[in-house]
């Protein structure tokens, strides 16, 4: 169950006691210097069966802001969307780092890591953040001499018309599972995390008042052999029948 969202200023300071079930962050990590260790902190901020939800942009996998750049208008965007690449390089900012979530995940321990990308080619919304964006860095840009102020004004006024088909940044999210995710006898459509506290599957069972033949007990049937990828196994007791190479 959920309980209310926390919010917490991203370091790499252990993290609260209690766990979560669900850590998100959005637009932030590319933002961070230590962003591998925030990720790693997250994850131990996780529950067992807790999952992690990472969204960043990856300007360098798309870096313009008009696809289709068919004249001076379109050609002015795109060189204020360089400067904006710019001034965010310049500040410690990994444009590559959206691509990159999925290996991370996956290297931080997590299990049914997935992911996928938004990618607006035109949208009236687009428009809104462009000017916004452009606002809020319009002084940087003249400081560090990557636009002039009759280029700027230029430009918001070509947004402002709604003449410009604008794109951002692909968006990818990934998410991944703390070790000890759900599962539970699949007959019973129980889903219930695993806990280090349960010595095996049938106590488990037991304990979710599942009942069990007494096959399951012995290993005698092999119904549930299933191919063993890495590892061990270890029995208690010690079935009565021997299991097929390579399986469990």
């Amino acid at each position: 169950m959920l309980s209310g969202p926390a919010w917490r200023p991203v370091t790499v300071k252990p993290p609260p006691a209690g766990g979560f079930d669900l850590v998100h962050a959005r637009l932030l990590l590319t933002h961070v210097p230590r962003r591998v260790e925030a990720l790693a902190s997250m994850v131990r901020a996780l529950r067992p069966g807790g999952w992690l939800v990472i969204e960043d942009a990856d300007p360098a996998l798309q870096p313009l802001v008009c696809l289709d750049e068919y004249g001076p208008a379109q050609e002015l965007a795109n060189r204020l969307r360089q400067g904006f690449r710019t001034l965010m390089a310049g500040r410690g900012a990994e444009l590559a780092f959206g691509r990159t979530l999925p290996r991370l995940l996956r290297g931080a321990g997590l299990d049914a890591v997935r992911a996928d990308a938004f990618f607006p080619v035109t949208s009236p919304a687009c428009s809104v953040l462009e000017i916004a964006t452009v606002q809020q860095i319009r002084g940087r840009l003249l400081a560090a001499g990557l636009a002039t102020e009759t280029e700027i004004e230029e430009h918001l006024a070509n947004v402002a018309s709604g003449r410009l088909d604008l794109a951002t940044a692909p968006l990818i999210s990934a998410w991944g599972a703390s070790r000890g995710s759900p599962g539970g006898p699949a007959r019973s459509g129980l889903s219930v995390p695993w806990s280090d506290e349960r010595r095996s599957i049938i106590e488990l069972a037991d304990a979710c008042d599942v009942p069990t033949r007494w096959s399951c007990r012995t290993g005698v049937c092999h119904t549930c052999v299933t191919l063993l990828l890495t590892g061990s196994v270890r029995y208690a007791p010690t079935p009565w029948s021997r299991r097929p190479p390579a399986r469990c």
